[in-house]
C-alpha cells in the first residue's frame, strides 16, 4: 500500500508521471488506465437542507461526488463545540509532530505550515461525545451508503483542522489515495471513504473554503484535472460538505489575518483499518458512558461485515463483551 509521502509526492508530479510510477509500483500494464478518460464535471455544488433528508443527501452525493448539507449540525450547537475547542487549538502546536512527516517538504506541505490539528474528540470534547457524536443524520447518510455493500462502517478520524491566517492553497487531492488496493479498482470500486466536513467557522473564499471539482469522482482516478475546473465550497458555520473519497478537492489560500476551523468526520467499512486508533487513546471509562453505536463507530464493538462472521473480535466473541462495554 502507497504511504501518504509516496502518493502526495506523485500528486505533485505530472499525470503521466504519476501514472506510471503507480502502474509500475503496482503491477497493472499501461493498457489497464485509459488514457482517453472523459471528463464530466459541474461548476456548481448541490446544497441541500438537513431537514430534507438522508435520501435527497444520498442521492446528491452519488450523483455530483459531494452535497453541502445546509444546518448539519445547528449554529448553536457548533458555537459550543468550538468553546469545548479553543483552548486546545490555543496550546496546539502547527503541522504535524511526526519526524518522517515533517521531515519530507512537500507533505509537510500539505499538512500545512501554519494548520493546527488534532483527533480524539471523544475524550477532549464533552459536547462532541455527548451530542455531536450522535447526529442522526449522520448515521442516516453512512447506513444508505454502506448498509447494502458492506454492511458495517467506522470512524475513520474525527479531526480538527484549523486553517492560519494566509495559508496556502492545499494541492488538489482525493482522500481515499492511501488505500491503493481500493482506489485502482476505480469509480466503480465499492464505496471505502466517505468525509463529512463539518463548517466550524463561516468558510469563503477569501478564508480557504475548500475546493472540488463535482463529478470527478467518476474520472480516471489519475487525474487530479486542475485549479481552473475547482468551486469553492463556502458554508455557513454548522453545514458540512459531504463527500466521496474519490472527489479531487483541496483546501482553499486563507487570504485573511483570521482562522478558519473545520472537523473532518471521516468513515470507513468496516473491513479497513481507520485512520485514527480510537481504542487506544479513548478512556474505557468515557467509552462506557457512549451510546452502543458510537461504541461501534469508535472500535469499542466488533464489525458485521458481510460475506464475514464478525470481524475485530476476541475468541470468536463481541468485543464490546470482552471488554465490559456492558457492565
Amino acid at each position: 500500500m502507497a504511504t501518504i509521502t509516496e502518493t502526495i509526492t506523485d500528486s505533485a508530479s505530472t499525470s503521466s508521471s504519476r501514472s506510471g510510477n503507480l502502474l509500475k509500483k503496482y503491477g497493472f500494464g499501461a493498457d489497464q488506465v485509459p488514457t482517453d478518460s472523459p471528463r464530466p464535471y459541474k461548476d456548481t455544488i448541490q446544497r441541500i437542507a438537513s431537514s430534507d433528508g438522508a435520501d435527497k443527501i444520498v442521492s446528491a452525493l452519488k450523483q455530483d461526488g459531494g452535497v453541502i448539507v445546509e444546518n448539519f449540525l445547528s449554529a448553536e450547537l457548533a458555537q459550543r463545540l468550538n468553546e469545548d475547542l479553543d483552548p486546545q487549538l490555543d496550546d496546539m502546536y502547527v503541522g504535524c509532530m511526526d519526524p518522517a512527516t515533517m521531515a519530507i517538504d512537500s507533505v509537510k506541505e500539505f499538512h500545512g505550515l501554519n494548520t493546527k490539528r488534532f483527533t480524539n474528540l471523544v475524550t477532549r470534547s464533552k459536547v462532541w461525545r455527548e451530542e455531536v457524536i450522535e447526529t442522526d443524520l449522520a448515521y442516516d447518510i453512512l447506513d444508505k451508503v454502506y448498509r447494502e455493500e458492506s454492511g458495517s462502517f467506522w470512524q475513520s478520524t474525527a479531526q480538527v483542522i484549523e486553517l492560519g491566517p494566509k495559508s496556502a492553497a492545499q494541492v488538489l487531492h482525493h482522500d481515499g489515495a492511501n488505500l491503493v488496493p481500493f482506489w485502482l479498482l476505480g469509480p466503480d470500486g465499492p464505496e471505502f471513504h466517505i468525509n463529512m466536513l463539518i463548517a466550524m467557522s463561516d468558510t469563503t473564499e477569501e478564508n480557504g473554503a475548500t475546493r472540488v471539482i463535482p463529478g470527478s469522482h467518476k474520472w480516471n482516478l489519475f487525474d487530479l484535472g486542475d485549479s481552473s475546473m475547482t468551486v469553492p465550497a463556502t458554508m455557513k458555520k454548522g453545514d458540512a460538505l459531504v463527500f466521496d473519497c474519490r472527489l479531487v478537492h483541496g483546501g482553499g489560500e486563507n487570504k485573511t489575518d483570521k482562522n478558519r476551523r473545520m472537523i473532518a468526520w471521516t468513515f470507513c467499512p468496516g473491513y479497513i483499518t481507520p485512520e485514527e486508533a480510537a481504542p487506544l487513546v479513548v478512556p474505557r471509562e468515557i467509552a462506557k458512558g457512549l451510546s452502543y453505536r458510537a461504541q461501534k463507530i469508535l472500535g469499542f464493538r466488533s464489525q458485521y461485515v458481510k460475506g464475514a462472521a464478525g470481524l475485530w473480535m476476541t475468541d470468536m466473541n463481541e468485543v464490546g463483551n470482552c471488554i465490559g462495554m456492558d457492565k
